[in-house]
């Protein structure tokens, strides 16, 4: 029996690389907490005792937010759009009709502010630039296209 899915409702988690630059535990290392697990809330747990000073290595069989994470937030629709955070990045993201999904820098190319979705127009929006879902710049005052997503 061959399983499939239904690549609209795949999450983001599973099409972006959630923290770039990580990676495997090679040797032996200190720290004050251990967390088993990368889904959301040892990520989450981890991000808190890493604000209050504790040096923090967060371990996982798989990849980071990989699990039921990735099966269960994220999730974007087909003709929507949201800002997501990649690392320390924000990431304009889009999901069209078919399943495809774009990303792009969510940093303007006119002044650098962050963009927003405009649910109504299908398109991304700061201080009178639009941008379309492929990263072209539509009207001024920015004119060159949104930066593809690393």
């Amino acid at each position: 029996m061959t399983r499939s899915f239904d690549r609209r409702s795949r999450s983001l988690w599973m099409d972006i690389e959630v923290a770039p630059g990580t990676r495997q535990l090679e040797k032996d290392q200190s720290c004050d907490t251990i967390v088993i697990g990368s889904g959301i809330a040892g990520l989450s747990t981890a991000y808190e005792l890493a604000r209050e000073g504790q040096k923090v290595i967060v371990v996982d069989r798989g990849s980071i937010a990989g699990g039921i994470t990735a099966r269960t937030s994220a999730h974007l629709k087909p003709g929507h759009g949201a800002i997501v955070r990649q690392g320390l990045s924000k990431i304009a993201a889009y999901r069209d009709e078919s399943g495809e999904l774009y990303t792009h820098s969510a940093a303007c190319t006119h002044l650098g502010c962050h963009l927003h979705w405009n649910s109504f127009e299908c398109c991304w929006d700061c201080h009178g630039s639009h941008f379309a879902v492929d990263g072209t710049a539509l009207n001024a005052p920015a004119v060159s296209a949104l930066a593809k997503a690393g």
